[in-house]
């Protein structure tokens, strides 16, 4: 009987130690998780994770790090209203206090990404490679940023915990 291998991925949360309000978790999920090892398009992973979205934008490397920080949470009670407030292609208001952990996030070692043997990668040096895609998606739940590689898909939220609808959402891309 030839059984296929179970889905693996990855994931991590980084705290800002001077703003412990802010925080990002990550989800790693090779391609070899996926459906026939398969990477989809950033459209269509955008469509399973979230396809109530008010607000999609494919984004250049460049744009990362303020993409990160336009998901982490103002000093407000409802962090997330302006994810259901404004439409596509409009600007997004972004704390300057969220800018240099966010911009850390972007250019540090410290999510773990699949390799032989496992190791670190820069979110930037991923961005920048051949075949990839960068997405910010927000107005149906969680704003997440999204980055399809060859390698495999990228998600990452504000927040220390992936709550269970996008837990299930994750074991959908997988096959689960």
């Amino acid at each position: 009987m030839n059984l296929n291998p179970p889905a693996q991925l990855y994931s991590t949360t980084l705290y800002d130690r001077h703003q412990p309000q802010q925080s990002f978790s990550f989800i790693f999920i090779p391609a070899r998780s996926l459906t026939d090892s398969h990477v989809p398009d950033l459209s269509v992973v955008q469509g399973m994770i979230e396809p109530n979205a008010t607000y999609f934008k494919t984004i250049a490397p460049s744009f990362l790090p303020a993409a990160l920080a336009s998901l982490l949470p103002p000093e407000q009670p409802n962090p997330f209203s302006w994810a259901e407030t404004v439409p596509t292609g409009t600007p997004i208001w972004i704390h300057p206090n969220a800018v240099g952990f966010a911009e850390y996030v972007a250019f540090s070692e410290a999510p773990p990404f699949e390799g032989s043997p496992l190791r670190s990668r820069s979110l930037m040096a991923i961005a920048v490679g051949a075949g990839v895609q960068i997405g910010l998606i927000a107005g149906g739940g969680t704003p997440l940023v999204l980055v399809t590689v060859p390698a495999g898909i990228v998600l990452c939220t504000a927040g220390v915990v992936l709550g269970p609808a996008l837990g299930k959402k994750v074991g959908q891309l997988i096959g689960a």
